[in-house]
């Protein structure tokens, strides 16, 4: 009742939204319409492309609690989850498209699209609720590796970092947060006994949040050496490199990620092999900007610089 309450509050129509995304093949589109009518919700995802031969196709069960979450985030964020929360927002996507996968398509990496949605949401909900959606963020890499440890032990792990969170009316973006999903990072000093792969830099990436009245949150660079001694596969299902965060209402975007071997920038998406020796740089995507640049304070544009943040 309390979150039906919430969308009472906003003006009953049709608010449609798309995004082009980064695909394997081909660029992706993601189109939606959020229709708020009373007390109720619908997001219907038709248009959106259908399903591809690789493993990033999504089942609905992951596309209904994304948007569900997207919707609780912009209305009703202290409400605890709850069944209730569900029956105030119905979602439909067609059977077939990338958003409604049924068998044999391959889901395995269906975050590489599904974690676009809460975006896709903001973003149609922005004439409604201008003050309550956050710009895009720079959301999530997760990198599998697979080889042999230097004491001779198989491995076969995966690691999470994140770029910077979208900026909002009130707050700047926090930097390297994890959004949509709550993924964790292990210390380094676990990391590299667990799989003898030394990360060589960790730091904050400056000036990869995007521009606004309320910065976007950083990205980070996390650097890696393969001191296996054996040959590593690698398989990097990046995101936010072709299509960066994008701001809102005037503000610009964060830095795009970029994954480099090396010191050679290379595929996005895919799989390589890490020689002994051989380097990984991850230049992890800022999150965008909230409002018209010129009205940052002034205050803050000096703490930025200062801090070494732009």
């Amino acid at each position: 009742r309390t979150l039906r309450d919430r969308i009472a509050e906003i003006a009953d129509g049709t608010y449609p939204a798309e995004m082009t995304i980064e695909g394997f093949d081909a660029p992706l589109m993601l189109r939606g319409s959020v229709t708020v009518c009373g007390k109720s919700i619908d997001i219907d995802y038709a248009g959106t492309d259908g399903a591809v031969r690789n493993g990033i196709n999504v089942p609905f069960c992951f596309t209904n609690g994304y948007s569900i979450h997207a919707v609780k985030c912009v209305s009703a964020t202290p409400i605890p989850n709850n069944g209730g929360v569900t029956r105030a927002i119905n979602v439909t996507a067609p059977e077939g498209s990338i958003l409604n996968a049924t068998p044999p398509c391959a889901v395995a990496a269906r975050h590489s699209v599904g974690w676009f949605l809460p975006t896709l949401i903001f973003r149609a909900l922005a004439p409604a609720l201008p003050e309550s959606v956050q710009a895009d963020s720079g959301m999530i890499n997760m990198v599998n590796f697979r080889g042999t440890h230097r004491n001779g032990r198989p491995i076969t792990t995966l690691h999470f970092a994140s770029g910077g969170l979208g900026a909002s009316a009130e707050y700047d973006g926090e930097p390297t947060l994890s959004t949509p999903s709550s993924n964790a990072a292990i210390p380094v000093e676990v990391w590299e006994a667990a799989t003898s792969i030394t990360m060589t830099r960790k730091a904050l990436r400056p000036g990869s949040g995007g521009v606004g009245t309320a910065r976007g949150g950083l990205g980070q660079e996390v650097f890696m050496r393969n001191d296996t001694g054996h040959d590593l596969v690698v398989d990097v299902m990046g995101v936010r490199t072709d299509y960066p965060a994008e701001g809102m209402h005037g503000g610009g975007p964060g830095a795009a990620r970029e994954i480099h071997v090396n010191g050679r920038k290379v595929s996005q998406k895919g799989r390589f092999v890490l020689a002994p020796g051989d380097t990984l740089e991850r230049y992890e995507a800022g999150g965008g900007g909230f409002g018209e640049p010129d009205a940052r304070p002034t205050e803050k544009v000096i703490e930025d610089k200062r801090l070494g943040l732009v």
